[in-house]
């Protein structure tokens, strides 16, 4: 949440796509689906940072392709 604060590049997509995929981390965890003994909120957390650097960089690729193919 702090990243997204002080980082001016993520968008609404980025957010929630971070949300999502914190949780559906989160909730791994919690029913303990992966056999590594590793706490919920870290690997929601860690999950939910990955996808919101993932997202927010792909969307800002995606967006100045498009803008440079609509300038040519």
């Amino acid at each position: 949440i702090i990243l997204g604060w002080m980082w001016g590049r993520p968008d609404k997509y980025a957010a929630l796509s971070s949300i999502i995929v914190g949780f559906i981390g989160w909730l791994i965890g919690y029913l303990k689906v992966l056999p590594y003994d590793i706490d919920p909120i870290l690997l929601g957390a860690s999950l939910s940072l990955v996808a919101l650097i993932v997202v927010t960089y792909a969307r800002t690729l995606s967006t100045a392709r498009i803008s440079a193919e609509v300038r040519q």
